[in-house]
């Protein structure tokens, strides 16, 4: 149930083209998420996002 709501919240596909140009915080707030969850997604897809 957690792997199905973090790909429908943040889906690999936007994540993989939006991390490297958004901060967390603002990753977070674009995906209407915590930035806990936003930062656990991304260290599960091997991404970093701006400012990381």
């Amino acid at each position: 149930a957690n792997a199905f709501a973090a790909e429908f919240l943040m889906p690999k596909k936007l994540l993989a083209r939006e991390a490297h140009r958004y901060s967390l915080r603002a990753l977070a707030r674009r995906y209407l998420v915590s930035m806990q969850a936003m930062e656990i997604r991304l260290k599960e897809l091997g991404l970093v996002c701006k400012g990381s």
